[in-house]
């Protein structure tokens, strides 16, 4: 008979043990479970994606014209920028942010640059802009140097 207790006792440790176990392990996969589950995409309770989802070609410049005075700083450059993406864009400063710079050179070869934040712009909307770059008096600009470049500003 005492065999047959310490069976019993040594079975229902056994049980105890293996409930523990268990329960551990169904802990461990609803934890996982929860944990994948977490929206992975960085957005914040307002919406709309974060500039790391965002890349130069989503947006498009359109210079709309620039100075006819090409003897007299500043080179003035009127132009708009679309959001192309379905999502809007949200200019962030902690979190980094795109600017458009533009070069343009005199007919020396001296090259000038300037550039400007691109603002928050809902998705598929655009936004005007003017920049000026200034350049050297008696200096002449030589319009066909005129380029533009998207960065990420972070």
């Amino acid at each position: 008979m005492n065999n047959k207790v310490k069976i019993n006792k040594i079975e229902t440790m056994n049980r105890q043990h293996a409930k523990q176990i268990l329960s551990t392990l169904l802990l461990c996969l609803f934890s996982s479970a929860l944990l994948l589950s977490c929206d992975k995409s960085g957005n914040s309770p307002g919406g709309g994606d974060p500039v790391s989802n965002f890349k130069p070609s989503d947006f498009q410049v359109t210079i709309t014209s620039t100075s006819t005075n090409l003897t007299s700083s500043p080179y003035t450059i009127y132009y708009e920028v679309k959001n192309l993406k379905n999502e809007g864009y949200t200019r962030n400063v902690e979190n980094g942010y795109y600017s458009l710079r533009f070069k343009v050179a005199t007919t020396d070869g001296t090259k000038y640059e300037d550039n400007l934040m691109i603002n928050t712009t809902q998705a598929g909307g655009s936004h005007a802009y003017d920049l000026g770059i200034y350049y050297t008096a008696g200096k002449t600009i030589a319009p066909s140097t005129l380029t533009y470049e998207i960065y990420n500003d972070q």
